[in-house]
């Protein structure tokens, strides 16, 4: 792994990447900031973002091609998403791809998170920023192998199946 952690998803509110930038000088740890940054809602929110990092402590990649992307997640210490204001992320792709890459998530509690992240082994699922910041050492705690093992939970046979056993049980049950 490299010294820096990153953030990886859109350029947009909710998603954090405003927080991430003040997470990374807070922890005083390198960042680098990936994702889409075009197609925006609120293009002003991703100029702002962009002037935020410095190109030193926090540098702007902005959208990454794939290969990129797994070279990121591969050496990043770890993925952080600080998503706020509401936004609930149903799934989170880049959450178990970081996984597979061997590399733990820092997540506050929102959608998803804690049916991805196994805290203490695979990262850290948190109640606000702050408690983030104080559960960053999550990140030593951690194996690329029992990341590798979580992410697994989530392959395409297993998961085709797990939504098949799913609706079977609602069809019996006689609906929602």
């Amino acid at each position: 792994k490299e010294d820096y952690v990153l953030f990886l998803n859109r350029v947009m509110t909710g998603k954090g990447a405003w927080e991430f930038i003040h997470l990374c000088r807070r922890w005083g740890i390198r960042g680098k900031l990936a994702g889409e940054d075009r197609f925006i809602d609120d293009p002003a929110y991703v100029r702002r973002v962009m002037a935020a990092c410095d190109g030193d402590q926090v540098q702007y990649i902005g959208r990454v091609s794939l290969d990129l992307k797994r070279e990121l997640l591969g050496k990043a210490r770890a993925l952080v998403c600080p998503r706020g204001g509401g936004y609930m992320e149903v799934f989170g792709l880049a959450t178990v791809e970081a996984m597979a890459c061997g590399t733990p998530v820092l997540s506050t509690d929102c959608g998803a998170a804690r049916e991805l992240i196994e805290h203490g082994t695979t990262g850290g699922v948190f109640a606000t920023l702050d408690d983030m910041g104080k559960g960053v050492y999550i990140i030593e705690q951690t194996t690329p192998e029992a990341c590798r093992r979580q992410a697994e939970r989530f392959d395409i046979p297993q998961t085709t199946q797990r939504y098949l056993e799913l609706v079977g049980k609602v069809l019996q049950e006689g609906g929602w």
